[in-house]
């Protein structure tokens, strides 16, 4: 069955019919792959991807989510940020600009040690060479400012602080009142750059939480990965018998960026029951799959 699946996405991907972006997420869990078969995966992820990626959930995203989701509601700012969530290459997912062409220099090509026969001639050839090493690590292009390391203490504070919070949350009077303690964080998490956004639109934050408790509850659900976030984190915290793990990081994050944009998105089992129970796919329009037998299916109908 893998290998069939594999035969379709590489036709699908070769003629243009099908593409599979890579998300920050993917470069992040790389380095914990070890020869070959680190260079095994890495090589299938280049060439199915064909350096197509997602941007990630940072300040560059949600500045523009924000903007336009307040344009939805008061009208302002005129001209809301934009972003483009599709580009080309890891730089793409961290917002930050194209790092490939000092690669030509000779300098810079004997300081790392290699022949000068192998030296990339065009600004195409440095490209391609730096984004499989991204992947790969041949020539210690790693992701180094979210080395193995600190993603793993991100992580981990992570999953301690949603157990945190859903000790707290099991302990409120009233049940049916949990996920306002959520939508709470959520709102403080939103305020660096939800204060420049209302800025931009002429507004002020004090003025912004005057318009009460239920204005802030619809507009932080009408914010896409925010949203998106809050809502797999409710069900989450719903099924207290299911403990947070430092994975779920990634998952959640990733999986909320991937429902909003994608038009496919194949998660495990959990998280996949999650984002159909929490409706994700009915609103965004993405259709949900929790086995590679089913992406098979889709690809075949993909025109």
């Amino acid at each position: 069955m893998y290998s069939t699946v594999l035969d379709i996405a590489r036709y699908g991907s070769l003629n243009g019919i099908v593409e599979f972006p890579l998300s920050p997420v993917h470069y992040l869990e790389l380095p914990d792959r070890t020869d070959p078969k680190r260079a095994h995966v890495s090589t299938l992820m280049y060439e199915l991807s064909r350096c197509l990626t997602m941007i990630g959930p940072n300040q560059y995203l949600l500045l523009a989510e924000v903007e336009q989701t307040l344009k939805q509601f008061v009208g302002k700012p005129e001209a809301p940020a934009e972003v483009e969530v599709f580009g080309y290459g890891y730089e793409h997912t961290q917002g930050v600009d194209l790092l490939h062409g000092f690669l030509c220099s000779e300098d810079e090509w004997r300081r790392r040690g290699r022949p000068e026969a192998s030296r990339p001639r065009s600004d195409r050839e440095a490209f391609e060479l730096i984004q499989r090493s991204f992947l790969d690590g041949t020539l210690g292009f790693e992701t180094t400012n979210y080395t193995k390391s600190a993603f793993e203490r991100h992580s981990q504070g992570f999953a301690q602080s949603e157990a945190a919070m859903s000790e707290r949350l099991q302990k409120l009077v009233g049940r049916h009142r949990w996920p306002d303690g959520l939508l709470l964080r959520e709102f403080q998490d939103l305020i660096p750059v939800l204060i420049p956004a209302l800025a931009h639109a002429g507004l002020s934050l004090d003025g912004f939480v005057d318009e009460g408790p239920e204005f802030v509850r619809a507009f932080i659900e009408a914010v896409p990965t925010v949203a998106a976030c809050l809502k797999l984190r409710q069900l989450q915290h719903a099924n207290p018998q299911r403990a947070w793990e430092s994975n779920d990081n990634a998952d959640v994050h990733a999986l909320a960026m991937a429902a909003v944009y994608c038009d496919v998105v194949v998660a495990e089992g959990h998280w996949a029951h999650m984002m159909r129970r929490g409706g994700l796919d009915a609103r965004h329009g993405t259709v949900v799959l929790d086995s590679i037998s089913d992406l098979a299916v889709q690809l075949v109908g993909t025109k």
